[in-house]
């Protein structure tokens, strides 16, 4: 493994005497490096599963075996291909992950970052610090907006005449929140060792293209024209635009609906039941698109996981930008003026701002509910199948107890990795990053409207924390451990988010709301664009005043490349150990072994 490693230029953490940063793991120099920490082993278990990836894919003349891994599971060769479990080591996880609930609610946004990153790798360990993170950051506005709500309800009027006030503190709000997150995400990319990981990154298994030499190194490259890329994209972006047309066509169905319903039913009824049915096709119709844009963007060819994953971020977020949010800003901004099929007036019953709230309301409790019941009744359904299934299999063998068909049937009748390869596979972080981020514009984008749209998210997201980790330990194959120096394209969708939250929150108290009814309608124009360029102008101050990078990590990653650089090339360090602050390793953050009393080697037995 060792030599492999190096033939990769593996980076590896350097043991803290060294200064504690990131370098190219080589045999010669392999005391340098910490290793994983269990004793005597070298390589953590994301670190052992990059190297065995990379034997089984690497060319054979560059010493792999030189399989194409992807097109022999399209040929059928391969049936699965995956990493396994590590019986024990997901075992600790699990307990002081998953099932780590306690009477203590200081406790409930607790997480092992460090092992989770371990275990999962940077990516998935940074999906989960910014999800932990984003909860956290919930907790005040989720509070304020609560009590908020609830005056509302108790005095019959949901234009409380404090939303306005609430809607610029949410506003700021989500602008600490994304500059603070920068903050957080450098101290964990340099802890983990992922602060270049970018630069260095190796190329997709799927990249194919034309071998030439580089024009930088001289070296072997696989090559494919950008214009032909470029090409791709234009003739893809047709098919956006079809989909786009199709939640157009949709809304308006929906909301010609909505028209018989109330005059059939009832207009509180009705607002719901309509809510509940654009949840639904919101969820449907984002099903459909997540399949187009991945086979868009296979066919755009991209050279690494990071541009793959960027492009197919900005793909996707086009389109369920349009598809979660258009009935919002319907009914927000244009409603009032509409007229549907045969020229029926799509007139609000009541207040806009009060059939804004329903509406908003039945979509994300709905959407609480379908993604939940997805991500945990599913995987759990499919588990208790397959256990039917081993059942129903141990009748027809011969020499079978009856006796062990109710307990512990599915260890004896399938191995370890044949139960695990009946598991769904876990893609990416993808689709659990686009549920938080649509979840974020819903928080932030209409909370004018609907002040308990905070509350409902920190509830949900105490739950997903907890569902996400169940279903990677339990109910999904183990991923491939991989590396993530930040959040990608997410950040920048988030910024446009805050950005389009400013807006929209200043024109629903402008124009939606009854705040300012008895005032003209230039008034309202003016109070908007004021609003609008104050609330702006304060959120690029506060961006330009609190730092990306902290004072301590800027000084901690140019002493790391310093004593790196002098150790490298077997100098001396003039740096005594009273040097400049390092950032801390664990943050607070527990270890696996720490909830171990009687330490065991977690490779003993180990399904690796």
């Amino acid at each position: 493994m060792e030599e492999e490693a190096e033939r990769m230029n593996l980076m590896l953490k350097m043991k803290s005497v060294y200064g504690g940063g990131v370098a190219e793991f080589s045999k010669e120099n392999a005391d340098l490096f910490e290793g994983s920490g269990y004793h005597q082993f070298l390589f953590r278990a994301s670190e052992r599963q990059q190297i065995v990836l990379h034997i089984i894919q690497s060319p054979i003349k560059y010493h792999g075996a030189g399989i194409d891994v992807a097109r022999c599971k399209k040929k059928g060769t391969i049936a699965h291909f995956f990493p396994l479990h590590d019986k024990k080591l997901k075992s600790r996880l699990s307990k002081i992950w998953v099932h780590g609930w306690t009477w203590n609610p200081l406790t409930w946004l607790e997480q092992p970052l460090n092992s989770v990153r371990e275990y999962f790798g940077e990516k998935i360990g940074l999906y989960f610090a910014w999800l932990g993170f984003y909860t956290k950051a919930l907790v005040l506005p989720a509070l304020v907006g609560l009590l908020l709500f609830v005056a509302g309800i108790s005095s019959g009027d949901p234009d409380n005449k404090a939303v306005p006030v609430f809607a610029l503190f949410m506003a700021l709000w989500a602008t600490f929140f994304l500059e603070f997150w920068k903050r957080r995400q450098a101290t964990l990319s340099l802890r983990w060792g992922m602060t270049d990981f970018e630069e260095k990154e190796e190329q997709r298994p799927e990249f194919i293209g034309e071998e030439r030499p580089s024009p930088v190194t001289g070296k072997l490259e696989t090559y494919f024209n950008p214009l032909k890329r470029n090409i791709r994209r234009g003739l893809g972006s047709g098919a956006i635009g079809g989909m786009i047309g199709v939640v157009i066509v949709a809304v308006i169905s929906i909301f010609t609906l909505r028209i018989v319903l109330v005059r059939a039913i009832d207009s509180t009824i009705g607002g719901i039941l309509v809510g509940i049915v654009n949840a639904i096709q919101i969820e449907l119709l984002n099903i459909v698109y997540q399949w187009l844009a991945e086979k868009l963007n296979d066919w755009e060819n991209h050279r690494t996981e990071t541009d793959y994953e960027d492009n197919l971020i900005a793909k996707v977020f086009c389109f369920q930008f349009i598809n979660n949010f258009n009935s919002l800003f319907y009914v927000a901004f244009f409603k009032a003026h509409a007229t549907l099929f045969g020229g029926e007036k799509d007139e609000c019953k009541g207040s806009c701002l009060s059939e804004l709230s329903v509406q908003l309301g039945s979509i994300f409790i709905t959407r609480m509910v379908i993604g939940n019941t997805i991500e945990v009744g599913i995987p759990l359904l499919k588990r208790k199948l397959l256990t039917r299934r081993a059942v129903s299999q141990a009748k027809k063998q011969k020499g079978v107890d009856a006796q062990a068909l109710t307990e512990g049937v599915k260890e004896e009748l399938l191995t370890p990795a044949e139960l695990q390869a009946k598991q769904p596979v876990y893609e990416s972080t993808f689709a659990d990053y686009a549920e938080m981020i649509i979840q974020f514009g819903f928080v932030t984008m209409f909370v004018s409207a609907f002040p308990l749209a905070p509350f409902l998210a920190l509830l949900n997201n105490l739950i997903e924390i907890r569902s996400d980790g169940f279903k990677l330990c339990a109910a999904h194959q183990r991923p491939v451990a991989k590396g993530a120096e930040d959040i990608g394209t997410w950040y920048n969708i988030l910024e446009i988010m805050s950005t389009a939250a400013v807006i929209t929150n200043a024109g629903i108290v402008a124009f939606t709301s009854d705040v300012f009814e008895e005032k003209s309608f230039r008034f309202r124009i003016w109070l908007f664009i004021f609003a609008e360029h104050i609330i702006v102008g304060l959120k690029f101050v506060v961006a330009l005043i609190v730092p990306d990078i902290p004072e301590a990590v800027k000084i901690e990653y140019e002493r790391q490349l310093y004593l790196k650089e002098k150790i490298m090339n077997g100098e001396e360090s003039d740096l005594d150990e009273g040097g400049p602050p390092k950032v801390a390793q664990y943050d607070g953050e527990d270890d696996i072994d720490t909830y171990s009393d009687n330490y065991e080697d977690p490779y003993e037995q180990a399904d690796m």
